[in-house]
């Protein structure tokens, strides 16, 4: 009996010790179960691609503003911390035609990232007025995607000895589209150039006497689809042109200024979806941790580019393919990024990270031909915290 009221007792004195303990933890020790998840910071950044017009990567310089980066050895870029607004990019490589564009990074309560893709062309070619030798002329052909050469246009420009004074250099560049020989980004789908002729002076004062001949041999399928225009004050203009039955188209450029050749017909079909984004790390739970879990940065891909989804067996199809690639971008690869966290989660909280990239299909169709292909876009991510009792929230 003795044993029993010893052991009755012993047991009394442990929950005794025991509930002291835990009223003395739960004064001292910080309210786990609402603990305060932190604030991660909202992040914005414009990345891109900078490849010539074959879609092979180039070595240039893209500015924003006073700021400007080197492209990596695929032709990438970025401009990390970008706040909101808007900004003027420019794309410039030895040996090539810079390109302008207006990004807008938005104001929003999720992270972004503006992507752009840009092409640049080679430099035109140069007649040297010489009156000893008659007309001057040049040749050249236009630059297509790797592997679509049924695109491949034959141009060649005509100008008589005395188009303008002696010495002078008269310079034909091939143009691929409508913003570049209006030095603007295009603001729509309207700009479908099959190809086109910028022509100027070493005299940046000096007007053409006589006109230059543009010829270019097009395809006898195409021939019969086509109009001409002229960039008049910033205003295209029809202007006349004769075509042959081999396919051969010749303008007659009378001033110093750019001319164009548009497919009729064309209609552009486009649909945009989000695709997740795919980080290394999708969550740090520390709900029921031991210490402090800091957390700096998680690797994660997106892509860049434009993939064509079609193949130019024939010249139309080969055309279409073009222009795609002119509103979209010329190729496209694959990018690891740094995505910036910066924080440290308390015991008691977790964080999730997640995102999406816009894809954007599109269809150029013309002639019962149609190329298609998808365009990679902007990219979000999302940061959410939370502690244990709110599982699953946001903050």
């Amino acid at each position: 009996m003795m044993k029993k009221i010893v052991k009755w007792g012993m047991y009394a004195f442990l929950c005794t010790v025991l509930g002291t303990s835990l009223v003395s933890c739960a004064d001292d020790d910080p309210k786990i179960e609402d603990v305060q998840p932190p604030t991660i910071v909202v992040t914005h950044s414009i990345s891109g691609r900078v490849t010539s017009r074959d879609g092979a990567p180039l070595q240039a310089t893209v500015s924003m503003g006073s700021t400007s980066t080197q492209t990596q050895i695929d032709g990438t870029f970025m401009f990390e911390n970008v706040q909101p607004g808007t900004y003027q990019l420019k794309a410039e490589a030895e040996g090539k035609i810079s390109q302008e564009t207006t990004v807008v990074v938005p104001n929003v309560d999720q992270s972004s990232m503006a992507i752009w893709n840009v092409a640049l062309s080679n430099k035109g070619a140069e007649m040297k007025v010489d009156a000893s030798t008659g007309n001057i002329s040049a040749s050249t052909t236009t630059e297509t995607l790797k592997g679509n050469d049924n695109a491949e246009i034959e141009m060649t420009a005509v100008a008589p000895v005395d188009a303008v004074e002696e010495d002078e250099v008269i310079t034909v560049t091939p143009i691929y589209t409508m913003e570049e020989a209006e030095a603007t980004r295009a603001t729509s789908l309207r700009d479908l150039m099959l190809i086109g002729t910028s022509i100027s002076c070493s005299n940046p004062i000096a007007k053409l006497k006589k006109p230059v001949s543009l010829s270019y041999n097009i395809g006898t399928e195409v021939v019969e689809n086509i109009k001409a225009q002229k960039l008049v004050n910033g205003t295209w203009v029809d202007v006349p042109f004769t075509k042959d039955n081999r396919g051969n188209v010749v303008v007659e450029a009378d001033s110093f200024t750019s001319y164009s050749l548009l497919l009729l017909g064309i209609t552009v079909a486009s649909s945009v979806t989000h695709e997740p984004i795919a980080f290394l790390q999708n969550e740090w739970n520390n709900l029921y941790g031991a210490t402090s879990m800091n957390v700096e940065s998680v690797p994660y891909a997106y892509k860049s580019g434009f993939e064509i989804k079609s193949f130019g067996f024939d010249p139309v199809t080969a055309y279409l393919i073009e222009i795609l690639a002119r509103l979209a971008g010329a190729s496209v690869v694959a990018n690891i990024a740094n995505y910036p966290i910066n924080t440290v989660l308390p015991v008691g909280s977790a964080m999730s990270i997640s995102g999406t990239q816009a894809v954007e299909s599109l269809s150029v169709t013309a002639l019962q031909r149609t190329a298609k292909g998808i365009s990679y876009g902007d990219v979000s991510v999302v940061v959410r915290t939370w502690n244990r009792q709110h599982t699953g929230g946001g903050y």
